[in-house]
């Protein structure tokens, strides 16, 4: 295939203007969140004892448990793109969207992975806003679409109160939760090697995944609303994942840096906080 005819391939498949290099940069900045007090606390205190001193331990305890098991998945997301990406680099052969080779589906298989990965730590995000801001959410049905799709950040507001207490900082807070809600809910567009709506694209994979359709294998199925399906290119798919996660890294430590605000002003020497700057991903 000539230059310009694989060029025009390319675009036809999303994946002219995708630097491989820009994707492992970006996972790759997606280091290990830091511990309160380096996480050597790991203790249960019954809610039945409401000691001021306690309270502060089971926070701070159960704050770390949900930072830790994001940092766990964002190492496995890590592992799984660059695993791929390996893989990719060893397929002899060109994508093609109607028939998906051997070679190609282990490249998927740990796409997938990583987009499973992904979308668990969504759910700690909305496990970090639950517990944070004592929205009473039992745990075991916290789904991050149903923590943001409130139509107000009223929830917060005795916590902010409290704990931040400057207007223009609560503004900030609060636009961050607004952000989110607008980020998962963007409607998925490409346009000019421009994609939008990156959490809706990754969702319509993950619900076609469990629910539909193989989304990474070429198949007519006909009871399906759709005629045909045919396979992104797994480069398109990790780049979207790449950048969600950056996003998605962003969100949670913010969140981190609020836990630090609270348990800080209880009289907490926690040192300087140590996190990935916006700036450096």
């Amino acid at each position: 295939m000539g230059e310009d005819k694989l060029q025009k391939y390319n675009e036809s498949l999303k994946i002219h203007n995708i630097d491989i290099e820009v994707v492992k940069r970006k996972v790759s900045m997606l280091v290990d969140f830091p511990l309160f007090k380096d996480g050597i606390m790991n203790i249960y205190v019954s809610n039945e004892y409401q000691h001021s001193g306690l309270n502060i331990l089971r926070r701070l305890n159960d704050a770390n448990s949900w930072i830790r098991k994001a940092t766990d998945l964002f190492r496995y997301i890590r592992y799984s793109v660059n695993t791929s990406l390996a893989y990719l680099d060893k397929c002899e052969h060109i994508f093609t969207p109607y028939r998906v080779t051997e070679e190609y589906k282990i490249v998927f298989y740990y796409v997938e992975n990583a987009l499973f990965r992904l979308f668990t730590a969504w759910d700690v995000l909305g496990q970090l806003y639950n517990h944070l801001f004592d929205m009473q959410v039992d745990i075991e049905k916290v789904n991050y679409n149903k923590i943001f799709q409130k139509s107000s950040c009223d929830f917060m507001n005795d916590w902010l109160e409290r704990v931040i207490g400057h207007h223009e900082a609560i503004d900030i807070v609060k636009q961050e939760y607004l952000l989110i809600k607008e980020y998962i809910t963007t409607e998925y567009v490409y346009n000019n090697g421009i994609t939008k709506g990156h959490h809706k694209y990754l969702m319509s994979i993950r619900h076609m995944a469990v629910h539909r359709e193989d989304p990474h294998s070429f198949s007519i199925i006909n009871s399906s609303k759709r005629i045909k399906h045919f396979v992104d290119a797994p480069q398109y798919e990790l780049m979207n994942i790449a950048e969600e996660s950056v996003q998605l890294y962003q969100f949670i430590t913010t969140v981190i840096k609020l836990y630090y605000f609270e348990f800080s002003g209880q009289g907490l020497d926690l040192g300087e906080i140590q996190v990935i700057k916006s700036d450096d991903l």
